[in-house]
């Protein structure tokens, strides 16, 4: 899945971070968190290897998979922790229906080294003082990883004195790196730390007074993390039966911490990937302590039969990630074709209207200009293409201080020419081109026989449920020598008309604008509502200038509606 889904595991930090890996040729850590240079050292390998741009991605998918397997082979064949590397693998899945896309994020990588250091704490290796030096730099990356896993190192320092008694030279220590990290996160951080650190709101204050938000975020918490539910009661409740002191109340305080800060700091009733980020150390917390409370105190057959329990349940999870990737492919789908035809048309800097391209699933964040640059270069150093919106144009002062050879690399960041990496980005001097514009306007209606619109990958004949709404593959050539203008001023759209037994059924279809100015082939979606009946239907594709005229484009194509 790491390799088939290596473009769409370009998602927001990911596409950042690992643009700058490769263009600087080396590690690149942010905000003191070296975890970010884990999944960096198989790409590092690639680049020095001098291999292409899309094997570099690749390797950076890769990276975290090959990070865990790494460590699952240290809990297993080294350390004996079996029971570990249950909850290590669940890090993979749970409550990764986002975070999946995103496979450098450092909180997941600090969970992972929590299941290491916790099984470092229970065996005896960590009396030999290599094995120690190796806990401690462990337990720095999980400090050091996002400031939401002080919660995760707090909890697994707090269980293992609860559990096994308190050893002073284990622990002491432990205690020391811990007041240390939360000495230099209150000394030095910097203003995005700060904006991540939770702090107590005003505004904050009424979001757990407003008994909707809180229903909205716990119904979208128990949808996402119903695994986590199950296995922090379970663990409770196992621990309550014990009679084990108060340590039973580790996992539901860890639960009314993380909810609570959340609420002050995010919208948690917001589905997105932020969210499932902000919940992750719960998962990181109540797969560590049901491996170790539950799983590792049975016996060795049950052992086993909770080993194939949960590879079940958690090839499950990936089936469902893999199943319900539609949404991120497609919005991998749309910049490929966008920056295929702005290659085409050599608009190696375009300035594109984000209303002609808003989609279901687009989800235009900050990060789709690396994005772009990033899946266009694959295709070679002097293909890449530089693709943003006026969001990003007119961001803070933009559009006065990039010049002819800068790129706007991202709303917050303008990189000129002389700091790409040529060997995998190059651009010549210019400008930003607009490539939704009004030229030949006038013209259009003089095109008609030189446009054509079909469906893509369509045999003989398309099916689609009654009277639903959705989004279609469409190809749109233009043979003549002039561009398709796109600027929604043009009032130019594409559209259907349905007929069916040979008369027209629905004239007026559903409009969608073109994306960008056309010349050549240009694949896009539009959108279409099928007929309430069922039955077989023709469609033709056309053009039409709002309230003036269609273009008349004749070719027709069957569907079915069931």
């Amino acid at each position: 899945m790491s390799v088939y889904f290596f473009k769409e595991r370009l998602f927001v930090d990911s596409s950042y971070m690992i643009f700058k890996t490769i263009n600087e040729g080396w590690f690149h850590i942010e905000h003191g968190r070296p975890a970010h240079g884990i999944t960096q050292v198989l790409p590092l390998i690639g680049y020095a290897l001098h291999l292409p741009l899309k094997y570099l991605l690749i390797l950076y998918s890769l990276g975290q998979v090959f990070f865990f397997f790494l460590v699952n082979r240290l809990l297993t064949r080294v350390l004996k922790q079996h029971a570990a590397s249950i909850a290590l693998v669940g890090l993979m899945l749970i409550g990764q229906s986002w975070l999946y896309y995103i496979p450098m994020l450092e909180i997941v990588i600090g969970g992972a080294l929590a299941v290491l250091v916790l099984s470092l704490m229970r065996t005896e290796k960590w009396k030999d003082d290599k094995w120690l030096v190796l806990l401690l730099i462990s337990y720095w990356f999980v400090l050091s990883s996002h400031p939401l896993n002080y919660l995760t190192a707090l909890v697994i320092l707090v269980y293992d004195i609860a559990d096994r008694g308190l050893n002073k030279k284990l622990h002491f220590s432990m205690l020391t790196f811990f007041l240390a990290a939360v000495f230099i996160e209150w000394l030095g951080h910097d203003s995005y730390e700060a904006q991540k650190v939770v702090a107590l709101k005003d505004s904050g204050l009424k979001n757990l007074l407003s008994y909707d938000f809180l229903k909205k975020g716990l119904l979208l918490f128990v949808k996402s993390n119903w695994l986590v539910l199950i296995v922090g009661i379970w663990t409770t409740a196992a621990m309550f039966k014990r009679k084990k002191d108060l340590s039973f109340l580790i996992w539901p305080l860890s639960l009314l911490l993380l909810f609570a800060g959340a609420v002050y700091r995010w919208d948690i009733s917001s589905d997105n990937w932020y969210t499932e980020l902000v919940f992750q150390p719960l998962v990181s917390i109540s797969l560590i302590l049901f491996s170790f409370e539950i799983i590792d105190r049975s016996s060795q057959n049950a052992q086993k039969n909770w080993k194939h329990a949960f590879g079940l349940i958690y090839l499950a999870f990936a089936i469902a990630i893999a199943y319900n990737s539609s949404y991120m492919t497609d919005r991998v789908n749309q910049m490929e074709r966008l920056t295929d035809h702005l290659q085409y048309q050599n608009s190696r800097k375009a300035l594109i209207d984000l209303n002609n391209i808003e989609r279901p699933y687009n989800n235009w964040e900050w990060s789709v200009p690396v994005e772009a640059l990033l899946l266009s270069s694959i295709d070679g150093p002097n293909e890449g293409v530089s693709m943003i919106t006026e969001v990003e144009l007119d961001y803070n002062f933009n559009r006065k201080e990039l010049g002819n050879s800068d790129l706007l690399f991202r709303m917050f960041e303008i990189i000129p020419y002389s700091e790409l990496n040529p060997r995998y980005f190059q651009f010549e001097e210019g400008g930003y081109e607009l490539v939704n514009s009004r030229v030949n306007e006038a013209e259009v209606k003089g095109m008609a026989n030189k446009i054509s619109i079909q469906p893509i990958g369509i045999d003989t004949i398309y099916k689609v449920q009654a009277g639903k709404e959705e989004w279609i593959d469409v190809s749109i050539q233009n043979e003549h020598y002039k561009k398709l203008p796109s600027s929604l001023e043009t009032n130019l759209y594409i559209a259907p008309h349905w007929f069916h037994a040979d008369t027209s059924y629905r004239w007026d279809g559903k409009r969608t604008p073109l994306e960008l100015d056309i010349i050549g082939e240009h694949r896009q979606q539009i959108k279409i509502l099928a007929p309430e009946e069922t039955g077989i239907y023709e469609i033709q594709f056309d053009v039409v200038k709002e309230g003036e005229y269609w273009l008349g484009l004749k070719e027709k194509y069957l569907v079915q509606v069931y």
